[in-house]
């Protein structure tokens, strides 16, 4: 079956009629054609996705199933069913239904530079799941999970109170003691030890208390006009010292808009703060973070402000990357040498949507991982 460009055109014109993302995947397992409501789901620019394995863009702990499921379907002409989440451009998205059609001889499928002569592909059309299927539980089940939770932040809060008193009291005296002359170098390393270990412990109990009071809803934002600069600059000078002797260079690329975004200047400090030192701390040696902000609408009275960290370290695992967000998570390999509970990228999650913005990862293992947050901004009229 020959095509020439005008058809081909008049072919893809039709698929983009279609609102459902659609793809096309030959027998080697590499997209041979979509739609544009498939690259503007997954995030592509243009149909040049000829030399993307389809499996690549599902998580990690779904391709097994995939490939099970695709299992020896060209003979069957009924559909197949599957569920899986993607790995898209902002992140991973809500759980899918995959139907999984194969075609034989009903047509050729095109690839990027010529049309295939075989005539096989899978057809999948991704469409989203009704909500009443990914919640089978009755309304008294509901209402009793729900009271779980409020009895679990309650005694998360409640425990969290009571260790800060006598931590303060540790953390106090310890710093006192290391003002005593009388003692040994031996005493003093003790007495540090002992200080270093209680501001630990309180930071994870700060994580705790902060945790159940966001999951109870009784936190408080105190928005205002903060300049983004200030913050950047704010994180860049206090950890400027902790890049030097892990041997990574930070580089921060000017940022010129005139604005301001409103927002909780502390919690947000709180947010670039951590993830600049992650980026730091899970960095390679001889490594670099760039930070840069990127004006989206620079035209537009209110615009949208994105805040990229890009470290050049060792990159988020498929598994790893679906959990970077949820507590408790600091990825496998990094286990057994980081400190801290795990609840920093949660926390900071929660801060950023309640200030209005939206924060997601983009992470390739041995490569490096970008954080993007994106917040609302206003530009000053000129006066």
């Amino acid at each position: 079956m020959n095509y020439n460009v005008k058809e081909h055109n008049l072919y893809n014109s039709v698929l983009d009629r279609f609102p459902t993302p659609f793809v096309a995947v030959n027998e080697k397992g590499y997209i041979a054609d979509c739609n544009q409501s498939f690259l503007d789901f997954i995030g592509f620019k243009d149909r040049h996705v000829s030399d993307i394995y389809f499996i690549d863009l599902l998580a990690n702990k779904d391709k097994a199933h995939y490939i099970e499921t695709t299992k020896n379907i060209w003979p069957e002409s009924q559909t197949r069913v599957f569920d899986t989440r993607f790995r898209i451009k902002d992140g991973i998205s809500p759980q899918m239904r995959l139907e999984i059609t194969a075609l034989s001889t009903v047509a050729d499928v095109y690839d990027d530079t010529a049309i295939t002569t075989t005539g096989k592909a899978i057809v999948i059309v991704i469409k989203p799941i009704d909500s009443s299927e990914l919640s089978q539980l009755s309304e008294a089940e509901n209402v009793k999970i729900q009271k779980l939770e409020r009895e679990r932040n309650s005694i998360l809060s409640h425990i969290s109170h009571e260790l800060k008193t006598p931590l303060n009291a540790i953390m106090g005296f310890s710093e006192l003691l290391l003002l005593e002359k009388s003692l040994s170098a031996e005493q003093l390393e003790n007495i540090r030890t002992i200080s270093n270990s209680s501001i630990h412990l309180n930071k994870l109990v700060s994580d705790l208390l902060m945790f159940s009071e966001m999951q109870s809803s009784e936190i408080e934002y105190n928005s205002t006009e903060v300049n983004l600069t200030d913050i950047i600059e704010s994180a860049i000078e206090k950890l400027s010292e902790y890049a030097s002797s892990q041997n990574v260079t930070l580089r921060y690329a000017d940022f010129e808009s005139q604005g301001y975004s409103i927002v909780d200047q502390q919690r947000l400090q709180d947010v670039i703060d951590h993830i600049l030192a992650n980026a730091i701390k899970y960095n390679k040696d001889n490594g670099t973070v760039d930070i840069i902000l990127k004006d989206q609408m620079p035209e537009s009275p209110q615009s949208i402000v994105s805040i990229h960290i890009r470290d050049t370290g060792h990159g988020l695992s498929d598994d790893d990357y679906l959990t970077v967000f949820q507590p408790m998570q600091r990825g496998k390999k990094f286990q057994i040498v980081t400190d801290g509970a795990g609840m920093g990228l949660t926390l900071a999650t929660k801060h950023v949507q309640n200030m209005g913005g939206i924060i997601h990862c983009i992470s390739q293992e041995n490569i490096g991982t970008e954080f993007v947050i994106k917040l609302k901004f206003f530009h000053r009229k000129d006066t």
